[in-house]
């Protein structure tokens, strides 16, 4: 048996490329990271019993507040550094795969459907 040392896999994770179509085209929507405050698209890390693009939705509503349904096959992949607010990070490059996510509703949308006002 060899000792030959291994990286380890990254870690996946999962996001939604959200976008509601306009009369100029369409628009994407991008959120900021709580720590470093670098745009990004909603994503996160693996939940048991979801399947990756079910992730991808439950990641639009929590951490950009908008209802999404995303095709069933991934759109893309792209690697990005983890920093950390302290400046410290790129630990290693983590892999997120992104589905292509229709924006239905947004949260304040939702609230205001469901919320008497009077």
């Amino acid at each position: 048996m060899n000792d030959i040392d291994v990286a380890p896999k990254p870690i996946q994770q999962y996001g939604a490329l959200c976008f509601r179509n306009t009369p100029n085209g369409p628009k994407v929507l991008l959120i900021t990271t709580r720590e470093t405050r670098r745009w990004m698209i909603p994503k996160g890390w693996p939940i048991p019993g979801l399947k990756p693009r079910k992730v991808a939705e439950r990641e639009a509503w929590e951490e950009a507040g908008v209802i999404a349904r995303a095709k069933k096959k991934p759109f893309g992949e792209f690697f990005y550094d983890k920093l950390m607010q302290d400046g410290s990070g790129r630990d290693h490059s983590l892999p997120s795969s992104y589905w292509r996510s229709a924006v239905t509703e947004s949260a304040f949308q939702k609230w205001r459907n469901e919320t008497p006002c009077g």
